[in-house]
């Protein structure tokens, strides 16, 4: 998801709102008995991985210079 915190936040409230009838949707499309229980959280795993990339960058170019 992109954008600031609090739309972030209001999208992921969104979701899990809408979370029983995704999993009603899920259920019928995929011809399950019983569909799981869909959690919706935020993976902050991108924007740490991209931070770390720009700081690698930050000290190669600290370095070759």
């Amino acid at each position: 998801m992109i954008g600031s915190s609090e739309d972030i936040q209001e999208d992921l409230d969104l979701l899990n709102q809408k979370r029983g009838e995704i999993q009603r949707i899920l259920g019928r499309r995929l011809r399950m008995k019983y569909c799981p229980t869909l959690t919706f959280l935020l993976d902050k795993g991108l924007k740490h991985s991209m931070k770390i990339h720009d700081l690698l960058q930050q000290v190669s170019k600290n370095t070759s210079s």
